[in-house]
């Protein structure tokens, strides 16, 4: 019995160390931002802090730029809001977009 008891303790002990590390990637961002309403702009400037948490050696890190999707009916965004069947944003003056 003590055999069987020791030798559980002994394949759990090695199976959790086995088991991949669990790791949280961690963004911290803070953004400041002007709304100049009369012109119906935005200035403004963002810092992001990135925590690479992970065991590996990141030679890149992928963004989003969001703003560009608003650029021209021809983008990604504006294919996929037709393609859902709304044509609001294509049809949009540049003004409005």
């Amino acid at each position: 019995m003590k055999k069987a008891v020791f030798t559980f303790v002994v394949l759990c002990v090695f199976y959790n160390n086995s088991q991949a590390q669990y790791w949280q990637q961690q963004a911290d961002h803070t953004i400041d931002v002007t709304l100049n309403d009369k012109e119906r702009t935005l200035q403004g400037f963002e810092r992001i802090t990135y925590t690479n948490n992970s065991p590996d050696t990141l030679s890149y890190i992928w963004f989003h730029i969001w703003p560009n999707a608003y650029k021209n009916d021809r983008t990604a965004f504006s294919n996929q809001l037709l393609q859902n069947g709304n044509t609001a944003f294509y049809f949009a003056d540049k003004e409005q977009r």
